[in-house]
């Protein structure tokens, strides 16, 4: 098992909190602040024992970056950990429901606790990222469904705010 943990956190006085308590079990830890910069990391560097990803990164979820990295075959095999906020979204607890480790806390030791007892035991990466594209995809989905019928919920109060107006005329002329 390699001691070395890529996190991807944009809170960078978590992430040096967590690298401290990593560092002082040995661990070498790297970092990055969001999304690209996070996969350029994992891409350029080898033998991960551990990676934590944060939930909420600019440009793109953490799922979604989970999702990214299961379509790598060199880095869908890392030992995952997904950090949630203060409370844990559909989306991560469904995760959780097929294997992810996920952990809602801001307290760098158990996070750092976290990620060494995920990198110790058997990983099924590949049933993980599924899930994760999987709920991605739904996620968007009734997101665009969710837009649809919020556009023709508008165009309909848009045209029964046309009619009311013309009644409305109507009534005033007599």
């Amino acid at each position: 098992m390699s001691r070395r943990a890529v996190i991807i956190e944009p809170d960078r006085e978590l992430s040096e909190r967590i690298e401290g308590a990593l560092g002082a079990r040995g661990w070498t830890v790297l970092t990055a602040r969001g999304y690209h910069d996070g996969l350029a990391l994992l891409r350029r560097v080898r033998a991960v024992g551990a990676l934590l990803v944060a939930e909420r990164l600019a440009r793109m979820s953490g799922p979604d970056l989970l999702a990214t990295i299961g379509r790598d075959p060199n880095l869908a095999r890392i030992p995952t950990v997904l950090r949630v906020g203060h409370e844990a979204s559909l989306l991560a607890r469904a995760m959780a429901a097929v294997g992810a480790v996920i952990t809602v806390t801001g307290d760098a030791e158990t996070i750092a606790n976290a990620l060494i007892e995920t990198a110790a035991r058997p990983f099924d990466s590949e049933r993980l990222r599924a899930q994760a594209a999987s709920l991605c995809a739904r996620t968007r989905r009734n997101c665009e469904r969710a837009g649809a019928l919020m556009a023709r919920t508008q165009a309909l109060i848009v045209s029964s705010l046309a009619v009311y107006e013309m009644l409305e005329r109507r009534r005033r002329r007599g």
